[in-house]
C-alpha cells in the first residue's frame, strides 16, 4: 500500500474555521480526534474518530462553523472500514430543514479515476449509545452528540482499497445523496484537512495492529 505522503503533508495540521457555539459561550472549534485504540465493545474491537469536517458551506451556501455541518468520520470496527457520516444543524437555525438530507440513501466518491457508490449499512454505529459512551468515557471528553444540535447520521462501509483511494486522490469529490436533497463536496466545498485526517486515521489503525 503506497501513500502520497507529500500530498497528505500539505493537507494535514490545518485548523478548522470558525467558532464552536455552545450555550452562550464561544469556544474554539473541535479538532479531529482518534479515539478507541485497543478498545473493545462486546466482541468488537474498534477505533473511531470524531470531528472530521467534510463541508465548508451549507446547502444554502452559508459558511459552516464548529459542530454544525457535514462530517465524515472514519472508523475501523471488527476488521472493517467505515465512514460514519453526520449532518448537524443548529436547533436555533430557522433554515435548518433546508440543510438536511432527510435520510441519507447513498454515498458516492470520485477519487481521480476511481468512482464508487455505497448505500448505508443496516447498523448505524453513530447510534450505538454503548459504543459511543465507552469512547467518551475513555477520553473523558464531552459527549459526541450535543443537545443543541439536530443530527442525522448514516454508516457507510468501505473496502480498504476504497479508503486508500480517498487518501491518495489528487482530486476527491464526495456526494451524499439524501431522500430530499444531495450535497456535493469537492475542492470548493471540502475541508482542507479532510484527506489528511483520513491518512492519520489509517496510520493509527496500522499502528494499533502493529504494522506501523
Amino acid at each position: 500500500m503506497v501513500f502520497s505522503r507529500p500530498l497528505i503533508a500539505r493537507l494535514s495540521g490545518l485548523l478548522l474555521l470558525g467558532l464552536w457555539l455552545t450555550g452562550c459561550a464561544l469556544l474554539p472549534p473541535p479538532g479531529f480526534e482518534i479515539v478507541g485504540e485497543n478498545a473493545r465493545h462486546s466482541d468488537r474491537s474498534f477505533i473511531l474518530s470524531r470531528n472530521n469536517r467534510l463541508s465548508l458551506y451549507s446547502m444554502l451556501g452559508q459558511v459552516e462553523r464548529g459542530r454544525v455541518g457535514v462530517f465524515a468520520n472514519p472508523a475501523y470496527i471488527n476488521g472493517s472500514w467505515f465512514l460514519l457520516v453526520e449532518n448537524n444543524t443548529s436547533n436555533s437555525d430557522d433554515d435548518a430543514d433546508e440543510k438536511r438530507f432527510h435520510g441519507m440513501v447513498a454515498l458516492t466518491v470520485e477519487a481521480d479515476g476511481s468512482r464508487f457508490t455505497v448505500t448505508p449499512s443496516d447498523y448505524d454505529f453513530l447510534r450505538d449509545g454503548m459504543l459511543q459512551g465507552q469512547v467518551s468515557k475513555q477520553r473523558g471528553g464531552r459527549p459526541i452528540e450535543a443537545a443543541e444540535l439536530k443530527r442525522e447520521t448514516a454508516t457507510f462501509q468501505l473496502t480498504e482499497s476504497q479508503f486508500i483511494d480517498m487518501i491518495n486522490a489528487e482530486t476527491l469529490v464526495v456526494t451524499v445523496q439524501g431522500s430530499s436533497r444531495s450535497g456535493t463536496f469537492g475542492s470548493d466545498n471540502q475541508a482542507r484537512n479532510f484527506q489528511g485526517n483520513l491518512y492519520d486515521f489509517y496510520q493509527a489503525v496500522r499502528a494499533d495492529a502493529g504494522e506501523g
